[in-house]
């Protein structure tokens, strides 16, 4: 079942996420790809970290770390190191549509994870909820031209997709503070990308490139990811995964209005399939609760 407080911090978190293809447009316009992974999560740790003491929570870093600490590592490379920069270096390879249709898989793989892994229940109305979400998502990001792709380009977006559903599935199935949490996860991730820094090289930004990636490291990184934590732990994974299928849409609805990209007919269409299925999805759940 899923409780309101877990439906508002699925939401707050597609929200902030929405917004990082505005915000990746901004900042991938001065720097390469691999230096805004590494400065979104270098701040995005400073941040945790901040967060941590000032409320009260830095007593405990060590103890968490102690009892899990392959968890926080092992996790953090999945989903801070991994995830991150092969989603946007499949954006350098694929056209933008058939990345986010590849990467948007990931809702999908995070209910047969959870079913694998963790034994979760899945009702057959939810199955089809989350089905119908994804021929939204298809119908809002693609244009119909998936000839001549990349197929190296296809498996590392698959492999981000993938990276991602497993973070979710990981950290909802255990059990410590968000932001203690948070902050080795993200801190594990920027350790990762350092050591292959030497190959790549990072770039400097400039003063509006560095608060653009602030605001990443802040909103659609920070907040989001424990806004994402929450939800999961007070929601069935197929609801939370289906309420993710909004993101693609919202994404393009804020690239029309900050951007000025039209959004067509088919993606208004597409919207309308997304929509309905997380309704559908959320009043399943609304009478299974009561």
């Amino acid at each position: 079942m899923a409780d309101r407080k877990g439906v508002f911090y699925a939401a707050l978190a597609v929200v902030l996420w929405a917004t990082l293809g505005v915000a990746f447009k901004l900042s991938l316009a001065e720097l390469s790809s691999y230096s805004v992974t590494v400065w979104v999560a270098g701040l995005t740790t400073l941040l945790f970290l901040v967060a941590a003491l000032l409320t009260d929570k830095a007593k405990i870093l060590a103890k968490h770390f102690a009892e899990k600490p392959w968890f926080f590592v092992g996790t953090g490379i999945i989903g801070l190191c991994i995830q991150q920069y092969l989603y946007i270096k499949g954006y350098e390879m694929l056209p933008a549509s058939v990345t986010v249709i590849i990467f948007y898989l990931y809702p999908l793989m995070m209910v047969a994870l959870s079913a694998l892994m963790y034994h979760e229940k899945l009702p057959a109305t939810g199955l089809l909820c989350l089905a119908l979400g994804f021929a939204g998502v298809i119908v809002v990001v693609s244009d119909g031209a998936l000839s001549g792709i990349s197929l190296w380009g296809v498996i590392i977006t698959l492999i981000a997709s993938l990276a991602w559903a497993l973070f979710s599935v990981l950290i909802k199935h255990h059990k410590f503070d968000p932001i203690v949490g948070m902050f080795y996860f993200n801190l594990s991730g920027f350790m990762a990308l350092l050591i292959i820094s030497p190959l790549v090289g990072i770039q400097i930004p400039t003063t509006g490139a560095f608060a653009t990636l602030f605001y990443i490291a802040l909103f659609p990184t920070a907040i989001a990811f424990v806004a994402w934590d929450l939800a999961l732990k007070s929601m069935p994974t197929r609801i939370s995964a289906n309420m993710a299928l909004l993101t693609p849409f919202l994404s393009l609805l804020f690239i029309a209005l900050v951007l000025h990209e039209k959004i067509t007919p088919r993606q208004a269409a597409g919207a309308c399939i997304i929509i309905l299925s997380v309704y559908l999805t959320l009043r399943s759940a609304n009478r299974r609760r009561r």
